[in-house]
């Protein structure tokens, strides 16, 4: 009749409360000792959502979220080979980073983003300059699509301008806490990544503010909750597309090339100018000044944040002091699938950790 069954009994609530605080200790302790796994292979985008939430839960009850980020980007840094693609990939690393940059910058949306997506959407102008998308169904642009799109790029110039001059001098005053703890990881990440990649710090400050934060929140502001859905329509979204495509070349420190001749003329009006601007910015939010050297300035301006252990704004706690209700109420689900592939494997490991003093 083949082998008997083996016996298992399901654990009572204390045992599963121990579990998870095990758990959580293992993660916390070290986030790269369980994560490699997740960062390391494909998986579903609605798992790594939910596992996203479920780290950012747990980082956040223990007041961790600034040291967590910093071991998991020197992680994502040390396994790149390649600073171009660096924090340009959908991993753990990037969304995470994604997820605690929009909670931070919750001012920049409210304040910057918001009010600029919109005055985009509500402008009666159009900014489309590519003359074949003028065309119609015509293989070749017409002479009327050439002057229309003529008389669009003084608009998308304009809009472009307004737009990075706005954003660059917001990022530059503003001084709330949240933002300082955004300023902070960039001043890690160019550190790192300058000590790595010589040369390529600004363009990771450039990947994390501009690529993460706020381009894609010009690409689907209806997702960050900017735009209501019904106000929104193709039209409207190939304006803030055209925006974002500019203030990202922007931030990349490139200019327009032969797959998009008809930006062009941006490269000469709008990009060219700009770039000197950006690399001052990048270095600035950096913490350094235009000569490479840290910011007096920005060290005293961060220090509520750095008085702290680490880089927390509250000092961390221990899994030891969360209650009963908070080890219960956090996702551990999305993580124990990712990490543990099958939960029951995880559970025996942990119990064996456990029995070990681990």
């Amino acid at each position: 009749d083949g082998p008997p069954e083996p016996d298992y009994v399901m654990p009572d609530a204390g045992e599963v409360l121990l579990l998870k605080r095990t758990f959580i200790k293992l993660l916390c302790s070290s986030p790269e000792y369980l994560l490699p796994r997740a960062m390391n292979k494909e998986i579903p985008s609605r798992l790594m959502n939910s596992m996203i939430s479920s780290l950012a839960s747990i980082f956040t009850s223990l007041n961790m979220e600034d040291d967590a980020l910093i071991e998991l980007i020197t992680h994502e840094v040390n396994q790149t080979s390649s600073s171009s693609t660096m924090f340009r990939q959908n991993s753990l690393v990037t969304k995470l980073l994604s997820h605690f940059g929009r909670t931070w910058g919750h001012d920049l949306f409210d304040q910057v983003l918001k009010p600029l997506i919109w005055s985009i959407v509500h402008d009666h102008a159009s900014y489309e300059v590519d003359p074949i998308r003028l065309s119609g169904e015509e293989l070749e642009p017409t002479e009327q699509a050439m002057a229309e799109a003529k008389a669009n790029m003084e608009a998308l110039i304009a809009c472009a301008d307004r737009c990075y001059e706005t954003l660059d001098t917001w990022l530059r005053n503003n001084e709330s806490d949240d933002f300082l703890r955004i300023r902070r990881i960039c001043e890690f990440l160019y550190d790192l990544v300058e000590e790595k990649f010589p040369g390529q710090g600004m363009l990771s400050i450039g990947g994390f503010v501009f690529l993460r934060l706020i381009s894609p929140c010009f690409v689907s502001p209806t997702q960050y909750g900017l735009i209501p859905e019904k106000s929104f329509d193709v039209k409207q979204q190939r304006k803030c597309i055209l925006i974002s495509k500019v203030i990202q070349n922007i931030s990349n420190h490139q200019l327009f090339g032969v797959k998009e001749q008809f930006m062009h003329e941006v490269n000469e009006r709008v990009v060219r100018d700009a770039i000197p601007r950006a690399k001052k910015l990048q270095l600035f939010l950096a913490g350094r000044r235009e000569d490479g050297d840290p910011f007096e300035r920005r060290a005293k301006a961060l220090s509520r944040v750095t008085a702290t252990r680490g880089l927390s704004m509250a000092p961390p706690r221990s899994p030891d002091e969360l209650t009963e209700e908070e080890v219960d109420a956090l996702p551990l689900m999305p993580m124990l699938v990712v990490v543990g592939g099958h939960v029951p494997a995880v559970v025996s490991q942990m119990s064996a950790l456990q029995r070990k003093g681990g």
